[in-house]
């Protein structure tokens, strides 16, 4: 089914780009450095790009192994936008809708596990993920 959060609304660029003016405005005053978007597509940057003032500083984008979005990544490299990654173990948990059949969680992966045991990550579950690091 649809898990999508019933107080969610489509984008609507206008109304993007109004609040982002205002945050244009926190730079002009000095209260912040940078600004910034997340898991915004490249149409949608595209538009930003065409009618921003201070472009985007970074994009914060779901970036793991088995999902990687090379387009986006190359995208905001070309424009000087910084990439923030975010769920770099994968998202086990997410919602049915934006799951495909060949969808793996990177922890599942013996790759992967490998590596988080040779670096001693220890994952209790899919659903919970606690990492430690030996910080020898």
């Amino acid at each position: 089914g649809d898990t999508r959060n019933p107080l969610s609304r489509p984008y609507i660029h206008e109304e993007f780009m109004a609040c982002w003016r205002q945050m244009e405005k926190l730079v002009d005053m000095g209260l912040v450095k940078h600004i910034g978007v997340s898991n915004v597509t490249i149409p949608k940057l595209k538009l930003i790009l065409r009618d921003c003032r201070i472009k985007p500083a970074v994009n914060e984008m779901e970036l793991h192994p088995c999902f990687q979005q090379p387009e986006l990544y190359d995208f905001c490299k070309e424009n000087d936008i910084q990439i923030i990654g975010f769920c770099p173990i994968g998202s086990p948990t997410r919602p049915d809708r934006d799951k495909t059949d060949t969808d793996v969680a990177d922890i599942e992966l013996p790759e992967i596990q490998e590596i988080l045991i040779k670096h001693y990550i220890f994952i209790i579950s899919a659903e919970r993920s606690v990492m430690i690091w030996d910080l020898r």
